[in-house]
């Protein structure tokens, strides 16, 4: 049973590949399928670059969640 439309195997194989070696969420798997991600990387000649263009980094640090960071020692949190 397939989760993912594609009109080949091979197809269906590199979305679900990268899928799970990138951690894509389903958003992110829809918008490779959308963007024709495997067609792209396979008529590209550095397909490398193409492919990290594409990829979503989920490196988030605390300066990107909170605006502000506050001082609390005072919760005895450690």
């Amino acid at each position: 049973m397939s989760f993912i439309k594609a009109d080949t195997d091979v197809k269906r194989r590199f979305y679900e590949f990268y899928a799970v070696q990138n951690n894509w969420g389903v958003k992110d798997l829809k918008r490779a399928i959308e963007s024709l991600l495997y067609e792209r990387i396979g008529l590209s000649i550095n397909k490398e670059t193409t492919l990290k263009k594409h990829i979503v980094q989920n490196d988030v640090k605390p300066e990107d969640v909170f605006r502000n960071t506050y001082l609390l020692e005072f919760l005895g949190w450690r």
